[in-house]
């Protein structure tokens, strides 16, 4: 009788946990990148900005791009809404790009709602706003 090695040897148990160790590994960038898409489709319907940084193709190389998807909205530097009346919910969408660094409002009316929202942009290193209304801006608890 032949012996098979023992480092071959697994059970069912081991080899669906790797399985799905694997298909966390990869479902987890391509879920953020497909909710980046949406969001910028979203606000790009809304009337928005959204601008990438110039050399995003370089950065993906072409067995990234199959395995987790377009990732260009990983490097949106500037969101720009322009004569708009926003919502907590346009807000909320920005939301989906944790390191955008700047933010500009032209003319942009906000209430209360988005406002408040804005606070929660936590790495957001620049909002440039220019005329407009911020409604409940004294209560906006801003960290950065």
């Amino acid at each position: 009788m032949l012996s098979r090695p023992s480092w071959l040897q697994f059970s069912l148990r081991t080899m669906l946990v790797v399985t799905l160790l694997i298909a966390l590994a990869i479902g987890l960038p391509r879920q953020r990148s497909l909710s980046q898409h949406r969001a910028a489709r979203r606000l790009t319907d809304r009337g928005a900005e959204v601008w990438l940084a110039s050399d995003v193709r370089s950065q993906q190389s072409q067995v990234q791009w199959l395995i987790f998807g377009d990732n260009r909205y990983d490097f949106v530097f500037r969101v720009s809404f322009r004569d708009q009346q926003l919502t907590a919910n346009d807000i909320a969408l920005v939301r989906q790009f944790p390191d955008l660094p700047e933010l500009r409002l032209t003319n942009c009316r906000l209430d209360t709602a988005a406002t408040a929202e804005l606070g929660t942009l936590t790495n957001l290193r620049g909002l440039r706003v220019e005329g407009g209304s911020l409604a409940g801006l004294e209560a906006v608890a801003w960290e950065n």
